[in-house]
């Protein structure tokens, strides 16, 4: 019975998580005359609204309803902008970029707050501590734990893929701006999985930020002629061969020393320092700040 019963659960589990798909691509298809940004709006929210709606009736699959409502919340962030302001993609894209990194920064909180994980009663006088008698439930700590772990997993894949394709997206404008922009964004993705214990969040940013770096340089070679393709192409699977070799053989063995650590830190802090005036510049606002008749 209890195999029949989780058979079934995971049935009902992947046909739930099939349908993320569906409700996107019906509600992208019920706007009239078919316009784009309306069409990719709605589809975004009823994305939201079906994923909610999942984790609220299933209770499990956690970890795939969060990513695909984080996801759509930043996706109906984005495209209702698009749709209210007559703005190039790549500039939408940047904002998106910005947001989806300060997004990030904030979810330990979130999670905390989604999982109703319960914060230590740390007392503040001598006397407190003395009346202070009560033991924890270690058991309910474990499982709110457990349900944490899942939502954070869920936050950084939705956070880290609209990270991904919006910065493939400013990238694709060809503009220094909107590929250094890109850069930066696909820099933080990969720098900020070191920071996290769990192999799994860990795995979900390096992904996302491979994914993006992927999509960058394809895009990149895309726009270059046959002869430079090739010569792009073999450079760099060279350079991506030499960085697995490093990667593989020299860095599980290097014992890495705090000033190391700290300039990467360093290095760290200054790509998501310089994302936002970059967006910025995508979006073009320093254009328009400049050419405003003020007097």
């Amino acid at each position: 019975l209890v195999k029949a019963y989780d058979a079934e659960s995971t049935g009902v589990l992947v046909a739930a998580a099939g349908g993320l798909p569906l409700a996107f691509v019906s509600a992208f298809h019920i706007v009239p005359d078919g316009a784009l940004r309306p069409s990719l709006l709605l589809a975004s929210a009823l994305l939201v609204v079906f994923a909610a709606a999942c984790i609220l009736v299933m209770g499990t699959g956690i970890t795939t309803f969060i990513a695909a409502a984080t996801a759509g919340v930043f996706g109906v962030l984005a495209f209702l902008v698009a749709t209210l302001v007559a703005h190039p993609a790549p500039g939408i894209a940047a904002g998106t970029v910005a947001v989806a990194l300060a997004g990030i920064s904030i979810l330990p909180r979130a999670t905390i707050w989604l999982a109703k994980l319960p914060l230590p009663q740390v007392p503040n006088t001598a006397e407190e501590l003395k009346e202070d008698s009560e033991q924890p439930d270690y058991s309910a700590i474990e499982r709110r734990t457990s349900v944490a772990h899942n939502y954070m997993t869920g936050l950084l894949v939705g956070s880290g893929a609209v990270t991904a394709v919006a910065a493939v997206i400013t990238a694709s404008s060809g503009d220094v701006w909107g590929i250094l922009t890109a850069v930066a964004a696909t820099l933080v993705l990969l720098l900020r999985g070191r920071t996290y214990a769990n192999g799994a969040q860990a795995v979900a940013l390096l992904t996302t930020g491979m994914a993006a770096a992927g999509g960058i340089l394809v895009g990149w070679l895309w726009t270059e002629d046959p002869t430079g393709r090739i010569l792009w192409i073999f450079g760099v699977l060279v350079l991506l061969g030499a960085a697995a070799l490093v990667l593989g053989v020299v860095f599980p063995d290097q014992r890495f020393t705090p000033p190391m650590r700290r300039t990467v830190e360093i290095f760290e802090a200054v790509c998501i320092a310089s994302v936002i005036p970059l967006a910025l510049a995508v979006m073009g606002l320093y254009s328009t700040l400049r050419h405003l008749d003020i007097g």
